[in-house]
């Protein structure tokens, strides 16, 4: 059961990072996330689902039936679709809230023929997600310390005369809390 909801908080979190990729690169809409989202989003979706996993499991192991595993997939497919249509802002929250409800009762009735090769299917392929996660994490922070050292690298030398200037500047200081205008 644990594999289960780190294999749909993985699913989960790079659906959401290719989702704000998409909403970035393509619809050319500025987003409020940085790079790391790229594997910062699977990471704390695979703990959030491992969180509510954990329930569902201590739950599984006191009070055995053989419902368990529809409710447990039922649950961690109804938390991702939620995650995912919530990114789209259109939608109202109410019509968000019953779709994903749809699919993850859907979801666990499918789950209750299915439940072996669903097994499998998560053991085989959630660490292929981590490693994914994984590359994706170091990929990036590579390639934009990389980029940004040959920026670096790429600028003129200084004059010998060019006075050594830092400049600060804060954009999220309101006036009124400065010492310039009085604040104390």
């Amino acid at each position: 059961m644990l594999l289960a909801a780190l294999w749909f908080g993985l699913v989960t979190g790079i659906g959401e990072a290719v989702l704000f990729g998409a909403q970035h690169y393509i619809l050319h809409r500025f987003i409020f996330m940085g790079r790391g989202v790229i594997w910062m989003a699977p990471l704390g979706d695979a703990l959030l689902f491992l969180l509510a996993g954990v329930p569902l499991a201590l739950l599984a192991a006191a009070r055995p039936w053989r419902g368990t595993w529809n409710v447990s997939t039922g649950v961690f497919a109804f938390l991702a679709a939620l995650s995912l249509l919530f990114m789209y802002t259109p939608l109202y929250q109410g019509a968000a809230l019953l779709l994903a409800l749809g699919v993850g009762v859907q979801a666990g009735r499918m789950a209750s023929s299915r439940q072996a090769p669903l097994r499998r299917c998560f053991a085989w392929s959630t660490p292929a997600l981590a490693l994914v996660v994984v590359v994706a994490g170091v990929g990036t922070h590579t390639w934009f310390s990389a980029r940004e050292r040959r920026s670096v690298a790429a600028l003129p030398a200084p004059g010998r005369e060019a006075p050594n200037v830092l400049l600060i500047i804060l954009d999220t200081v309101r006036g009124m809390n400065l010492s310039l205008y009085g604040y104390d």
